[in-house]
């Protein structure tokens, strides 16, 4: 159960984050810090608000 919810909260900041966004616009370029659980669910989130993230950086 643990692990479901973690992947849950994850996901919906993550997507969140980028779709509830006021300044995410359609072919908009982002930057990913930290390609974690929640910078994963933040690419997921960009590619269905179709904003192409150009780079992804695993400090």
């Amino acid at each position: 159960m643990g692990v479901a919810a973690l992947i849950g909260y994850s996901a919906t900041i993550g997507v969140g984050a980028v779709i509830n966004s006021p300044t995410s616009k359609m072919g908009m370029t982002v930057a990913v810090f930290g390609s974690g659980g929640q910078g994963f669910d933040v690419i997921q989130g960009a590619q269905m608000a179709e904003v192409s993230p150009t780079s992804t950086c695993n400090p």
